[in-house]
């Protein structure tokens, strides 16, 4: 009897020393978070929708040749739109995201038609991928030669990029000036590298406010005006009726466009029998995941571009710029998933 509560007393012990150590170190926690100098830009990047759940972990782990494509993809067509394009699969990878990138001469193989997704992704490959992913995307990079201690290890092939790297400072050295060339890449440093051509292209897009002054009603009564449509490169405007089959088919098409788009192009639903129909709408746009703003056609104010828009027909869809001019051509009728492409047109112009 002696023994075994001696035994309990010092299970009892153990336990207690295993709590405390538990709590003194919670490793579990500490690995989900990013470093601290990392920590504000991971998570407006996460908040912006430019980080894929499986990476949102894990952020001092070595990024794989695949996980950076995916990072690629998601900043490529949050800002150009969805890339159809896909090249041919890869002898040991299917992954859509890497015939993506391939497809549009982000990334290449590594010989013998193997691309080595799980593979560690180095620096000075990071480097190329931004720089050839900064060029698809539109974003004009300085030429410059790298000025590290250790320039002389970086492969010819990848200097020209690290130096555009290094004067746009979408990469940085490591301690004591050094690049680090075949060091691996982490989750946390591709992200933060991400984010920076984001906020690049952000501040070069040209952006206005919606060119027609207005107040009018949305679905749910309240009072909207043209502010209410931010400024923006382009605007969508949606001319509909509820009673028309066509336009409410297309409906969850729109809410999908209107996600995808949002960042870039404005969009406004006028609604023909808004007066009549209003509750009917309601039901349409709620159950579609419509969110972008739907008013009254009729507001005496939003005549002059309805003048723009109406063509007899309901759906009838036109873009305009700042100056309320129509870019590209107007759709009479649904266009269903073609919306994408007839934005993507009308932004590159």
């Amino acid at each position: 009897m002696k023994t075994n509560m001696k035994t309990k007393k010092l299970l009892a012990a153990a336990l207690c020393c295993a709590v405390a150590a538990l709590c003194l170190f919670p490793a579990a926690a500490a690995s989900g978070s990013p470093s601290a100098w990392a920590a504000e830009q991971v998570n407006r990047a996460i908040s912006e929708g430019l980080v894929p759940q499986n990476l949102q972990s894990d952020y001092t782990k070595a990024i794989t040749r695949a996980e950076f494509c995916a990072l690629a993809v998601l900043l490529y067509e949050k800002h150009m739109g969805t890339i159809s394009e896909l090249a041919p699969a890869f002898d040991d990878s299917r992954d859509t995201n890497v015939r993506k990138m391939s497809a549009l001469g982000v990334v290449n193989g590594v010989g013998d038609n193997r691309f080595n997704p799980n593979g560690k992704l180095i620096r000075e490959q990071a480097a190329a991928i931004l720089s050839r992913l900064a060029d698809a995307m539109g974003i004009s990079l300085a030429k410059a030669s790298p000025d590290y201690t250790d320039s002389k290890q970086i492969s010819d092939w990848a200097a020209a990029d690290v130096g555009k790297m290094q004067a746009s400072k979408i990469m940085t050295g490591t301690d004591g000036n050094r690049f680090d060339p075949k060091g691996s890449y982490t989750r946390e440093q591709s992200i933060v590298t991400m984010v920076r051509i984001w906020d690049m292209v952000k501040k070069s897009a040209e952006t206005f406010p919606f060119p027609y002054k207005f107040t009018a009603k949305d679905l749910y009564g309240n009072t909207v005006t043209e502010k209410s449509l931010g400024e923006k490169e382009l605007f969508f405007v949606h001319y509909w009726a509820t009673w028309c089959g066509p336009c409410v088919n297309e409906m969850p098409e729109l809410a999908k466009i209107a996600e995808e788009y949002g960042d870039r192009v404005g969009f406004l639903a006028l609604l023909a029998d808004y007066g009549s129909a209003a509750k009917t709408a309601i039901r349409i746009a709620e159950s579609s995941g419509i969110s972008f703003v739907m008013v009254d056609a009729n507001t005496k104010e939003l005549q002059e571009l309805l003048k723009k828009v109406q063509s007899g027909y309901v759906p009838t869809t036109i873009l305009i710029d700042g100056e309320g001019n129509i870019v590209g051509e107007q759709i009479i009728g649904s266009y269903g998933s073609g919306y994408a492409s007839y934005i993507d047109e009308a932004l590159e112009k």
